[in-house]
């Protein structure tokens, strides 16, 4: 089978895929450097990174960590295995390649991209994270290859590579940034309002539910007409009711504004209560 690619038509990888490659190195790369700091013998060679990609086509849009035997060829009864759990979920997807990660190329990923060219029809990509050195700025320490089968023997031969995400992904990435730009502390401001809201609902609620406790446990007398309205305030479809019938999204905005200052207000009538005063 015939796995030789244009080099003038590029790989489209999706950013899912290198943060597959970079968490697998990151966690054979921890249990490396803990084992070794547990034991005396420090001679063992780490085990290889090496993963399988999943894609359509050109693009490859995510990976997962890859089976070997000893021989450091895939295991495909168990690539198969995890093949068809993730065409359960993502049914047009194929086997694309594979990646590896590490200081450079090596043997390796030519061994394992020859296996999979032999199971899978072609083309196929290597990507390989460069771990260990820092890239030049501004660019990504990725690589791609493509198996050539036209010497004697199989060799890796660069390909052309593009990071690309889906267009949504690029449209919402691009909204960030221009919101950043024109209010660069505006998402720090809206998450700071509303850690405080919920801090402050939080504590209504608290309220509500000490009051509720004391009722129960016969420390405090049942409050009937207060009892009622916490009871419509907390029921789980009430927030729902607040907002329903809206029209637009200000307005159902605005009706559960106005169910959280009433929770707020019954909130402030047990606090009065606790004091000997009616609060409604």
């Amino acid at each position: 089978m015939d796995h030789d690619q244009s080099p003038n038509e590029p790989v489209l990888i999706h950013p899912l895929a290198i943060v597959n490659a970079a968490d697998h190195h990151t966690r054979l790369s921890g249990a490396a450097g803990a084992a070794g700091a547990s034991s005396s013998a420090l001679s063992a060679s780490p085990p290889p990174i090496v993963g399988v990609l999943f894609g359509r086509g050109p693009s490859v849009l995510s990976g997962d960590d890859l089976p070997l035997l000893p021989s450091g060829l895939p295991a495909f009864a168990r690539l198969r295995a995890l093949e068809e759990l993730h065409t359960a979920v993502f049914p047009d997807d194929v086997v694309v390649g594979c990646y590896t990660a590490g200081p450079a190329p090596d043997k390796q990923g030519l061994m394992v991209l020859e296996a999979l060219a032999k199971e899978y029809p072609g083309p196929l990509t290597l990507m390989h994270l460069t771990a260990g050195a820092p890239a030049p700025e501004g660019e990504l320490p990725l690589s791609c290859y493509s198996l050539s089968t036209k010497s004697a023997s199989p060799v890796l031969v660069d390909r052309a590579f593009k990071v690309e995400p889906f267009e949504m992904e690029n449209i919402a990435m691009s909204n960030i940034i221009a919101s950043q730009k024109t209010h660069p502390t505006a998402s720090l401001s809206a998450t700071a309002d509303l850690g405080a809201s919920l801090t402050a609902i939080t504590s209504r609620v608290d309220v509500l539910l000490a009051y509720l406790s004391q009722v129960q446990s016969g420390a405090l007398p049942p409050d009937y007409p207060l009892l009622r309205r916490i009871s419509l305030l907390l029921s789980p479809p009430a927030l729902a009711a607040a907002a329903a019938g809206r029209a637009d999204e200000k307005a159902a905005v605005e009706g559960a504004a106005l169910h959280l200052a009433e929770m707020g207000r019954v909130a402030q009538g047990v606090r009065e209560l606790g004091k000997g005063e009616k609060g409604f």
